[in-house]
């Protein structure tokens, strides 16, 4: 194999990584521009900084850099941290009001009734149970 083939390979080998990096960082770039905006809405840098790593990973999957990928793990940690699925929150009931106090529309048998203004959800050991007010 000559040095010709063999460069046609290396550059053949790395598409992948290469093409992967530009689109990170185009996600990284966007998400650097909505966290700056967010942020000076009084938002949280969340954005901001995750749109960092993901433009530093996508650079660094460029140039192929072994940190790109440590970098992106670190960035994915701290969305998953974020994330309202891995933190559990049990109560034994649940009260839902209409925002304007008005009506709640309460699904039974898969037709929608009108209900008071307010509505409780108990937990019971067997199943879930409804209240429902008298004549919904």
């Amino acid at each position: 194999m000559n040095a010709r083939q063999s460069d046609a390979m290396t550059t053949r080998r790395h598409w992948g990584p290469i093409s992967i990096g530009v689109v990170l960082m185009i996600v990284g770039l966007f998400f650097v521009i909505g966290g700056m905006y967010l942020l000076t809405l009084g938002g949280t840098p969340y954005y901001l900084l995750a749109g960092i790593g993901l433009a530093l990973t996508g650079l660094g999957l460029i140039f192929m850099r072994g940190w790109s990928l440590w970098l992106y793990f670190a960035v994915l940690l701290g969305t998953l941290s974020r994330s309202r699925v891995y933190r559990t929150w049990t109560a034994d009931s649940l009260r839902i009001a209409a925002a304007d106090g008005g009506e709640v529309l309460l699904s039974v048998d898969g037709e929608a009734v009108e209900t008071e203004p307010s509505l409780t959800v108990r937990k019971r050991p067997a199943g879930l149970l409804v209240y429902r007010p008298d004549g919904a």
